[in-house]
């Protein structure tokens, strides 16, 4: 028996995302400026995603200065930042939203903080056990372009 055609998950495979997630989490220092101003991470999935669920969770006042800048490729890539291609989560409920759910399959997301004084966030997501290395690099219109 030949052990060449050896099945594994890929990203075409609906019951990679049909199932629960495995559950993965980081973060940097809540209430804090652990994101400095003008600073941008890198955040890298072991796995494939399937949904990712990220909180701005610097608090204090409400401030457009303590913004989470959230891409999915870095902002000085392309024209992500002129094209308006990523999304401003608010440290506080007056300003908008606090958090931001996306439903999608990628490899790794880019946090970042356009205002001033800096700002703290969590990431929570749900993984398949699909491996990063299979997932294709996003570019093009809505992403960089």
């Amino acid at each position: 028996m030949s052990e060449s055609n050896i099945y594994t998950a890929g990203l075409n495979n609906a019951g990679s995302y049909i199932v629960s997630g495995v559950p993965w989490i980081t973060g940097s220092s809540p209430g804090s400026n652990s994101l400095a101003a003008s600073h941008e991470v890198k955040i890298e999935f072991p796995y494939v995603t399937k949904k990712i669920h990220i909180q701005n969770t610097r608090g204090g006042s409400d401030s457009a200065n303590k913004r989470l800048r959230v891409s999915l490729v870095a902002t000085g890539s392309g024209n992500v930042a002129g094209g308006f291609h990523y999304y401003d989560i608010a440290n506080h409920s007056d300003l908008g939203p606090t958090t931001l759910d996306l439903n999608v399959k990628v490899k790794e997301i880019y946090l970042s903080c356009p205002g001033s004084t800096g700002t703290a966030y969590t990431v929570v997501a749900e993984l398949t056990r699909v491996p990063a290395i299979r997932m294709f690099a996003l570019t093009g219109s809505g992403v960089s372009a």
